[in-house]
């Protein structure tokens, strides 16, 4: 377990919207997540209106499928990297 996220509201709804925030403004580096099958998870309508059972899953194959995103600060953290190690490029 690398961390916890938990949301409280009186709705299953509203907790899935504050959940849903929180996960998407979270950024984890060098690891792989289960980020994008929570995000999908918690989209889900028959998830939100209390519908599931224990073959939702199996049921929803998309589930699972990767969310792409865009990594800027990574790309940034990497040529900060790369200037440090090996200098400016001759080509500058």
């Amino acid at each position: 377990l690398l961390v916890k996220i938990t949301a409280k509201a009186r709705e299953r709804k509203d907790a899935a919207v504050k959940l849903a925030r929180a996960l998407r403004e979270f950024r984890v580096r060098g690891v792989t997540t289960n980020k994008s099958f929570l995000l999908h998870v918690l989209e889900n309508d028959e998830f939100l209106n209390s519908t599931v059972d224990t073959g939702f899953i199996a049921a929803n194959p998309y589930l699972l499928a990767p969310l792409k995103s865009q990594d800027r600060a990574q790309k940034i953290l990497k040529f900060i990297a790369e200037m440090v190690v090996n200098g400016p490029p001759a080509s500058l």
